[in-house]
């Protein structure tokens, strides 16, 4: 019975690890760090192979998203239905974000990755978390 457990499990972490590993890492109290532990644990020793697959995936996730949002700021300057006023706000708060963030050579995401975890002490409610850094 429990080999039958254990090669279900494998079936469906396969498809959806990457999904759920990309998720836990925008909890601000674990980043890539819990990735890094549950990998080990999981791979054993082929951890290190998986979590570059893993940061592959990753990477290219975020760069397909910046991709798309370029994509849709030119959309957006173009449509008619904007209020000015507030494409003017959003525009300098996106100058803003963009300055602040990606300095040198590195990706919004790396940034992230790189400043440390929030404690895993008192409550926190994530949504509040990244609302708060919008403004």
């Amino acid at each position: 019975m429990a080999t039958k457990m254990n090669l279900k499990f494998d079936k469906y972490w396969c498809k959806f690890s990457t999904i759920m590993a990309i998720a836990v890492i925008f909890y601000p109290r674990y980043k890539f760090h819990i990735i890094e532990w549950a990998y080990k644990k999981i791979y054993g020793s082929s951890s290190d192979l998986e979590l570059d697959l893993f940061k592959g995936k990753l990477f290219s996730l975020f760069e397909e998203y910046e991709s798309m949002n370029e994509k849709s700021k030119g959309v957006e300057s173009s449509s008619s239905k904007v209020d000015k006023t507030v494409d003017s706000y959003m525009t300098d708060f996106d100058d803003f974000f963009s300055c602040e963030f990606t300095s040198g050579d590195k990706s919004e995401l790396e940034s992230y990755l790189e400043e440390p975890k929030l404690p895993r002490v008192g409550d926190l409610n994530v949504l509040e978390y990244w609302k708060a850094l919008q403004g």
